[in-house]
This record gives structure tokens, sequence and C-alpha cells, in this order.
């Protein structure tokens, strides 16, 4: 064998070396059975535990944002507008309270628990425990957001698989009950919110007709007070007009009396009857009775009384007078205003703003047609329930077995080579 060597490098030092390696592999050679037997009990140790190691399995469920057949019923209602991705997040919020995940967990607590007679502290580590075991994985979108698309995981570790997968499943199932509820619950209360602020725009819009109509009506009934007013200022003129016509009226037929009396005028004549009787009294007359322009007392004592008596005797003109019965026909008709009775009578002003209240109504109309119980609402969708899975994700026996033996391989080695040295050295000293 042919080394190349430096100038100041003794060449025994190679000769050394190979002597030395040729030494160590006979050692080895020497001790082989330490080698073997020590890398055979710690492959046994390993593979001892990782034969006797509680498995570990993993059991998850795989979720993702409500399809839109399932959100048929929020479009429906058009109250309010959610997407899909908005309806996971609130799931989402469900699902990782630590509400829900203790309800789940007292509700498995029996199969779950590690010992009996846990204390309330005990209870608490346990739980925290549960909590490391249970974890959901969202993926996110390039803005942080849950992408539509993308598939939600929740994971759960147990050394039970069965007993996992039925967590899981509990948890997810409730946590799609909690967040429907308050999602329900949430559009009712919204939904009813609207309704009365509709209730209240109608019942005010109702309120200014009634004012308008209660001051329509004071308008109305102020202006019929002055023209009644008017009107009986009218007729107490006219009625003093017409006593002092009457009051003049008794004067002539007084005057008429006392001229028929002393003619002896008794009965009504003519002025051609009375000719010869007035003739030595040198009357003249012109005229018949029937004339305009025939003296009153011509008429008579009897009938000039009679009349004089009536007059004087009358005490309503109204019923005498057309002039007065006319005024007092207007006036019965101010007193009776039908526009006033029409408006005093109406109970229901909104329907007299019916066309202002429409859209109210539409809407209001809209509100109350909704299905408050939502069955199609869904606020996720399960792709993959939790199944038992049939291989635990530790320990991992192979890798332990392999490290195993190389472990027990390198202690063999080291204690092939090492151990033997030590006395030697010793003996030098």
């Amino acid at each position: 064998m042919s080394h190349s060597t430096r100038p100041d490098q003794p060449e025994h030092q190679y000769y050394d070396d190979e002597i030395d390696l040729s030494e160590l592999f006979k050692k080895i050679w020497d001790r082989k059975f330490w080698v073997v037997l020590i890398t055979v009990v710690i492959s046994a140790i390993a593979l001892s535990y990782a034969m006797s190691v509680t498995p570990i399995y993993e059991v998850k469920s795989v979720l993702s944002p409500p399809q839109d057949s399932q959100l048929v019923d929020l479009k429906e209602s058009k109250f309010q507008d959610f997407t899909a991705s908005q309806i996971f997040q609130r799931f989402i919020y469900v699902i990782e309270s630590n509400t829900l995940k203790r309800e789940v967990f007292d509700a498995y607590y029996n199969e779950l628990a590690t010992k009996e007679g846990a204390s309330a502290g005990d209870i608490e580590v346990q739980f925290d425990g549960f909590l490391n075991n249970l974890s959901f994985v969202v993926p996110k979108d390039s803005n942080n957001s849950i992408g539509t698309l993308n598939n939600s995981i929740l994971k759960l570790t147990h050394h039970n698989p069965q007993l996992a997968s039925e967590i899981v499943n509990s948890l997810v199932e409730n946590a799609l009950d909690h967040a429907r509820l308050e999602m329900i619950n949430d559009l009712e209360m919204e939904r009813l919110s609207n309704i009365d602020q509709l209730n209240r725009k109608i019942e005010q819009f109702v309120n200014i007709e009634y004012l308008t109509r209660l001051k329509k009506i004071t308008l109305l009934e102020e202006t019929q007070k002055n023209a009644i007013q008017q009107k009986m200022d009218q007729i107490d003129i006219a009625g003093r007009r017409i006593e002092k016509e009457i009051f003049g009226r008794l004067e002539v037929l007084s005057e008429a009396i006392e001229t028929a009396k002393t003619l002896k005028i008794i009965k009504p004549t003519s002025l051609l009857s009375e000719s010869a009787k007035i003739i030595s009294s040198q009357v003249s007359v012109n005229a018949e009775l029937g004339d305009k322009n025939n003296p009153l007392y011509l008429r008579g004592v009897d009938f000039l009384q009679a009349e004089f008596d009536s007059l004087k005797a009358r005490k309503n003109n109204h019923l005498i007078f057309g002039e007065l019965r006319n005024l007092d026909a207007e006036l019965e008709t101010l007193k009776s205003n039908r526009e006033i009775e029409i408006l005093k009578a109406r109970t229901n002003d909104a329907l007299y703003i019916d066309d202002q209240l429409k859209p109210f109504y539409i809407k209001l109309s809209e509100l109350n047609g909704i299905n408050a119980d939502y069955p199609n609402l869904a606020m996720a969708r399960v792709d993959r329930e939790a199944t038992p899975s049939l291989h635990p994700i530790k320990p991992n026996k192979k890798l332990i077995v392999v490290l195993g033996v190389v472990l027990g391989l390198m202690l063999g080695l080291f204690i092939a080579l090492v151990i033997p040295v030590i006395p030697v050295k010793r003996e030098g000293k």
C-alpha cells in the first residue's frame, strides 16, 4: 500500500495508524458477543416499550361552509343578506367556544375520566388535557378570511378511537344545533325589531293624519261659527227692520181706523157706493177700492181693526216674512256641516293615507310571511363524519424498534471499544 508523504511527516506514522485500525476491528470482533448482546437487549427493551405503550389514535371530521341550497330560507327572507362564509364564521365561533366543549366533555366525562373519584381540580386538569388533544384547523385565504372552498378539520387524539369519533361527532352536532339556534334567535329578534319599527312609522303617519284631521275640523268649526254668527246678525237686522215696518203699519192703520170711524165706514166699501154720502161732505173720490191709491180707511173699521189687532198680537215674524224664513233656512244649513260630521265620524285615519302606508304594509307582509323556523338553514356542511381510525398516530413502533437497534448497536460498540482501553491505561500508570 502506497501513501504520499510530506517532508515533515515521518513515514512510520501511517504504519502506526494501520496497526491501530486493525487492532480496533480486532477488539470489536473479539467482543462481538457483547455488541450483539447489548444490541439485542436494547432492541428488546425498545420493542417491549413499543408494544406496551398505549396507542393514541386521531379521528377527524371535515367541515366546510354551507351550500347555497342550505341558505335558501335566508335569501327568501330578504331582510338581511348573509354569505356562506359569514354563516360558517358564526359556526366556528360556537364550535371553538369552551362552553360547548365543556358541555361535551361533561357528557362523556365517565368515559374520559382517567380515575374515579377525581376532585374538582383533577377534573379541570383533565378538561385542559381534553382541550389540548382537541384542535380545529380553519384554512384562510390570502385576505386572512375563511375561504368558501376550503375544508376545515376538527381533530381529537385519544387512546379509544371509537369514543373519540363519538365525541367529535357529538361536538359537531351540538355546534350545528347551537349555532343554528343562535342564528334563528338573532334573525327573529331582528325580524321583530323591523316589524316594530315599521309599526311605529305607520303609527307616526296615522297620528300625523289624525292631527291634520283635528286641525281641519277646528278650522271648519271656526269658519262655521263665524258664518253662523254672520247669518244670525243678518237675521237680527232683518227682524228689527221688519218690526219697524210693522210699527209703521200699525200707525197707519190706527189713523185709518180713526178716519173710518169718523166717516162711519164700518164695512169695506167703494167710492161709487159712497159717493152720495160723501158729496154732501164735499169729499172728492176718483178711484175704486181696489185701486192702490184708494184711501186705506175705505176698508172699513172692522177690516182695519182686525188687521191692526193681528199685527199687534203677532209674536213671530219669521213664519210670515219670506226673507226671515230664507235666512232661518240658511242658518240651519250652516249649523249642519256635513264635512265636519264626516271628519268627526272617521274611525280609521290609515285608510285615507293608504298610498303613503302601502310600502310599509308590503314590507310588513314580507316580514310576517317569513317562516321563523328556517327549516332548510344549515350553519355548515359536514363533508365527512368522524370514524374510528384503525392506525394509531403514536407510538411509531417501527421507529422505536429501529432506534432501539441503533442505540443498542452504538452502546455495544462503545462498550467493546472503550471499556477494554481503561484497564490498559491503568496498568500503564
